[in-house]
């Protein structure tokens, strides 16, 4: 697996890169090229959307990746300067982020004319999902400490749900509150929003990437079927490719959550947010 820091450096290549074409390329070429926002609440399938997109044509990932609060410092970022990363994407590029809805950052993604695609999960799933990454697989997270120090997994899920106090070094709200900021997508008409648990399903993945494909062909005025881009994209799945994999998978939280858990989530409006996230 590809440690934090070396695929860090790749990004930052990536960076490199894209200003090399930058250089290169003229108006007339750029016009051609699809701008393209792979957006997830954290833990939600970022990489299985990405791969998905990377078979667009004319398109390719450079490293940005944006981000409302990153790992490292976990604290907000103004929205000013979300709007001028935003501003920065150029023409063929896929970026990654976790975008939480914002007014100004709405705006700026349609002035840029970005094809915006919003992947979110069982925000339960989400809660064992980040738990586990934040004690065992990214141990240069901000949060790593926290987690890392509970006596068990059964604590660290419970923080997960809590979330740190509001007068802690970094901002990490229960989860609700962190989840809720990003409804806004699901609903947006300018958005594709997906769902993990329909592109992990083989009986439900085919409509999802067909209606996937057929935004992007008409888009773009692509000279391709919709057909032939939903085969791209299947063979394009390869979740080992991921460094923040660990084992995927759809209702797992049944196996994790205990009594406490479950009075947790509820407590802190977990119902509503299920509700509103359609997993009612």
């Amino acid at each position: 697996m590809i440690s934090d820091i070396l695929r860090k450096l790749i990004d930052y290549s990536g960076v490199i890169r894209k200003h090399q074409y930058l250089l290169k390329s003229n108006n007339v070429d750029l016009d051609k090229y699809p701008k393209i926002l792979a957006n997830s609440i954290p833990k939600s399938g970022t990489h299985l959307l990405t791969q998905i997109l990377e078979v667009i044509p004319n398109s390719k990932i450079y490293g940005t990746f944006i981000t409302t609060t990153p790992s490292i410092p976990h604290r907000r970022i103004p929205n000013n300067k979300l709007v001028k990363k935003i501003k920065g994407i150029v023409p063929g590029e896929i970026v990654r982020a976790h975008l939480e809805y914002e007014q100004s950052v709405y705006k700026e993604l349609i002035n840029q004319d970005v094809l915006h695609f919003f992947i979110y999960r069982d925000p339960r799933d989400i809660v064992i999902s980040e738990a586990m990454y934040l004690t065992y697989m990214n141990k240069w997270h901000s949060l790593h400490k926290y987690f890392r120090n509970l006596a068990n997994d059964e604590q660290r899920i419970m923080l997960a749900i809590n979330g740190l106090d509001a007068k802690s070094k970094y901002h990490y709200p229960n989860v609700v509150e962190r989840f809720s900021s990003y409804l806004n997508w699901i609903e947006s008409p300018s958005v594709i929003s997906l769902k993990y648990e329909e592109l992990t399903n083989s009986n439900l993945r085919e409509v999802v990437m067909k209606r996937m494909a057929k935004v992007i062909i008409d888009k773009y005025s692509l000279s391709l079927s919709a057909e032939s881009m939903v085969e791209k994209m299947t063979k394009s799945i390869n979740p080992e490719n991921s460094h923040t994999f660990r084992s995927g998978g759809t209702q797992k939280w049944k196996k994790y959550f205990n009594d406490d858990h479950t009075s947790a989530f509820q407590n802190c409006g977990g119902i509503s947010l299920l509700n509103k996230m359609k997993y009612g």
